[in-house]
């Protein structure tokens, strides 16, 4: 393989992907976005990248310095900001080595009802890895308090602010609505079929 062969591979499995780049210098790694992958006369060739810690970088491609690595976050319900968001991994197509709109999913549980999304980026892929949920009597505290609009629970469970009149939060696996619950933890209707999984994480 020539270099423009082999340097037009990489970026078709990296470019516009996000991946974990380690620094030997700072002896650490950064969640960072591919952004170009560029052809150097003098070198094999030129990265150029975006992290949320560090700002743009640009690196050699196949320096010692450095070395890119990929990993996915755990698929489930976690929060983000102020809602509870979800990743998902897109298994049938998997050619492109980072985290990628055609490998991955990612928005929020709300997103059918609401119509709310978020976006794969830096930020919702760092609180994708991070993973945070909540316990139900957290959960409820913050949307009574109106610190946010819906709220990750354990196993996939989250609890959203209701968007009409009734006053009741609606309770989601996923993205489906199952259920109600009042402000202190009530369920007050719900899917049958679910009716163990939720007397666990409603509990």
């Amino acid at each position: 393989m020539t270099n423009e062969e082999a340097l037009a591979d990489f970026r078709r499995r990296w470019e516009h992907s996000y991946v974990w780049l380690k620094m030997q210098q700072k002896s650490c790694e950064t969640l960072v976005l591919v952004r170009q992958v560029e052809r150097d006369e003098r070198k094999v060739g030129v990265l150029h990248l975006e992290s949320a810690d560090y700002g743009a970088i640009t690196i050699n491609l196949g320096s010692s310095d450095h070395s890119l690595s990929f990993r996915y976050p755990q698929s489930g319900v976690f929060q983000h900001g102020a809602f509870a968001a979800m990743f998902r991994r897109v298994p049938a197509r998997q050619w492109k080595r980072g985290i990628c709109t055609d490998n991955s999913y990612l928005d929020t549980t709300v997103r059918r009802v609401t119509g709310t999304r978020v976006a794969l980026g830096l930020d919702s892929l760092k609180s994708a890895f991070e993973h945070k949920t909540y316990t139900k009597d957290e959960a409820l505290e913050i949307l009574n308090q109106r610190k946010a609009r819906s709220v990750a629970l354990r196993d996939n469970f989250s609890i959203s602010l209701s968007p009409t009149v009734n006053k009741d939060h609606l309770l989601l696996f996923w993205d489906n609505v199952i259920g109600r619950c009042d402000s202190e933890g009530k369920v007050t209707v719900f899917d049958d079929s679910f009716a163990a999984e939720v007397n666990e994480v409603m509990k």
